[in-house]
């Protein structure tokens, strides 16, 4: 509600019909164009009905019952020559008070609903800001911990440096892969990668000194062609070398393209 012109409390004396013309004029026509203020109106009138189902029913006093029937004879002795009451002084004035009581339960009804509802905004906004500092916490951990694991990669003496080439041009694709069995960690680091075609990814692969290629991650380059990728829970195994392939947005099980950057561990 705090986004347009007409308040929580404004759209509640309306429901109640508690507002002066110029106000309902004006409260209808924005009512004409707004989805979200006439479902709001709706949920008052249906607050407010609910009061009015709740309220208890009063019964009348004995005197009252007395006095209504006494105004009643001397209604009909004096209907000739008399003239007329008004229409209002014929209401018994026990439903006066219920109506003034029900009346009342229902402003209360509105006020509550206001609140309520001012409460449930400010409670969204609180838990978006919540979500996004820990978003944010979250990714300020996880850059802190790659940050280390790749420092722990580069001080470690068994960790392998193999760069990857696919020519001798300055242009042409080229990376470097850093890995520590040890840890079982690696960090891919490539440049000038082409452009994928839709739905293809670059795949890493280690070679194994035995057995068949296993991957190490998918990633895809920004528009420059650069690319990092770092790979926490790498194979254990000795490597001699490592292959980028393209492959299916999914991935592939083995390498099913020739391999676009291709490097071997120096002996």
């Amino acid at each position: 509600m705090n986004t347009h012109e007409i308040s929580a409390d404004d759209l509640a004396l309306y429901a109640m019909r508690s507002l002066e013309s110029d106000d309902v004029s004006r409260i209808s026509g924005h009512l004409g164009s707004c989805i979200s203020c006439r479902t709001e109106l709706q949920r008052i009138r249906t607050d407010l009905a609910a009061v009015a189902l709740t309220a208890p029913e009063v019964a009348p006093p004995p005197r009252v019952r007395e006095r209504l029937f006494a105004d009643i004879r001397e209604e009909a002795i004096h209907q000739l020559g008399s003239s007329p009451k008004p229409a209002e002084a014929a209401y018994p004035r026990w439903w006066a008070a219920t109506y003034t009581g029900a009346l009342m339960l229902a402003v209360a009804a509105g006020l509550l609903w206001t609140e309520n509802a001012r409460l449930r905004f400010q409670l969204t906004a609180l838990r978006q800001v919540v979500q996004q500092e820990q978003a944010q916490r979250q990714q300020e951990q996880t850059s802190l911990e790659n940050a280390s694991h790749v420092l722990a990669m580069l001080n470690s003496r068994s960790t392998m440096r193999v760069r990857m080439m696919a020519g001798a041009a300055k242009r042409e694709p080229q990376a470097e892969a850093i890995y520590s069995r040890e840890q079982g960690r690696l960090l891919l680091m490539a440049s000038n990668l082409r452009p994928l075609p839709e739905h293809k990814v670059y795949q890493l692969w280690i070679l194994p000194m035995q057995g068949a290629p296993i991957s190490a991650g998918m990633l895809k380059p920004d528009a420059q062609g650069s690319a990092t990728m770092m790979c926490p829970q790498a194979p254990a195994v000795e490597a001699k070398g490592f292959a980028l392939t393209v492959e299916p947005e999914e991935g592939s099980p083995a390498p099913t393209s020739n391999p676009v950057l291709v490097g071997e561990v120096s002996s």
